[in-house]
């Protein structure tokens, strides 16, 4: 029967990390319990607007409005985008897991069963300080759907992709001009709705569906941790969006069909026993003995 051992350490950048070491006498698996570096939602809504931050709100959001592809008008969707730092521990990971507390649908319309899926960040950005709108007093200081950094003074960095179904192909199909498709949204591997592939084509790396009930949601990032563990790829975090996130246009479709979830941010203060904020729980092969470089 296998044995656990539970420390608390200060580790990396000042985070708190739970270990768990798994074996009677000599450790197989070492299991941490990461709180995310940084974490946000940005919101392509003209209404609140694009260049609005919520870097230290207590919640994140993911929407979408159902479309029918590349030529509609002004889409309003939001996106969370969020990073974990990921201890070098010189071993393999064997499992790692992202969980997010859903706590509130957006209005009357049940999400129950919509898809949110994760994909890997290409580009660094700024959490901010932003909780509001812009039209309510908000900032638009870190990144936003617009820009993955802006520090004033008009010292802006807009991310490098456009709306997930872009502009260039929403202009070439001659439905467009309208200007609603931008510069913004995330950088991240996508296939456009031409079927063109941009920065190697689409990368899901996992998948969640909104349960019918308020709780936990969980997804299975091995892979992709696995591979920032193994430096393939730079750890610029995730981006969590619905798989269905499409065009809406007024008129065409009603209101009850926009789809929306909110989740706890690192920054919720929590009103019960049990922290709501998100974590990522990533597992470590520790191998032979002698293998583990930390020491409790």
């Amino acid at each position: 029967m296998k044995s656990y051992h539970s420390y608390s350490i200060s580790f990396l950048c000042g985070l708190l990390l739970i270990v768990v070491l798994v074996g009677p006498a000599v450790a197989e698996e070492m299991t941490l319990i990461l709180e995310p570096g940084k974490d946000n939602y940005i919101n392509r809504c003209s209404n609140s607007g694009t260049a609005a931050n919520y870097g230290a709100a207590p919640k994140l959001f993911v929407r979408s409005f159902d479309g029918i592809g590349c030529t509609l008008e002004e889409p309003k969707s939001s996106r969370t985008i969020i990073q974990f730092e990921i201890p070098d521990l010189k071993c393999q990971v064997s499992e790692a897991t992202l969980r997010l507390y859903y706590y509130e649908k957006l209005g009357s319309v049940d999400p129950a069963g919509r898809t949110y899926e994760i994909r890997r960040l290409l580009n660094d950005w700024t959490e901010g300080t932003g909780t509001k709108p812009v039209m309510q007093g908000g900032t638009t200081l870190g990144s936003s759907w617009e820009n993955r950094h802006n520090f004033g003074d008009d010292l802006a960095f807009p991310w490098e992709s456009h709306d997930l179904f872009h502009i260039e192909d929403f202009l070439s199909d001659g439905t467009g001009g309208s200007g609603w498709p931008s510069l913004g949204g995330g950088d991240f591997p996508y296939t456009d709705c031409n079927g063109v592939d941009h920065w190697g084509g689409d990368e899901i790396w996992a998948t969640s569906v909104i349960p019918a009930a308020y709780g936990w949601m969980e997804w299975d990032v091995t892979a992709l941790v696995q591979e920032w563990n193994a430096g393939t790829y730079s750890n610029h975090g995730m981006v969590i969006r619905d798989v269905e996130e499409q065009w809406h246009s007024p008129g065409l479709y009603p209101e009850g069909n926009k789809f929306g979830a909110w989740f706890y941010s690192r920054e919720y203060v929590t009103e019960t026993e049990e922290d709501l904020r998100p974590c990522l729980i990533v597992t470590y092969d520790l191998g032979q003995p002698g293998d583990d470089q930390v020491t409790p």
